[in-house]
């Protein structure tokens, strides 16, 4: 597991992030899910504002699809493993 600086710098490294490209669109949404899902609203600044969008050697465009593939991969890998379709796929 991380350690609490690491995650705190990777916490404002996409907080800066997230403000630099949506603004206060980007507060609004975080606001909004912090109530109901305050883990997923944490990982949406770290992982793909923190993780992906500030990494210098990516642009806006690359990034944005970058983390646009993963999130439906990950939705399709959640969807396909219980109903069994990965394995019917793979076969």
């Amino acid at each position: 597991m991380e350690n609490t600086n690491a995650q705190a710098d990777r916490y404002a490294r996409g907080w800066n992030k997230l403000k630099e490209i949506d603004g206060e669109a980007g507060w609004r949404v975080v606001d909004a899910l912090a109530p109901i899902a305050p883990d997923f609203a944490r990982l949406l600044i770290e992982f793909p504002f923190g993780d992906i969008y500030s990494r210098p050697q990516l642009d806006l465009k690359v990034s944005a699809q970058l983390t646009t593939r993963l999130a439906l991969q990950e939705c399709h890998v959640q969807w396909a493993n219980p109903s069994g379709l990965a394995h019917r796929i793979s076969s």
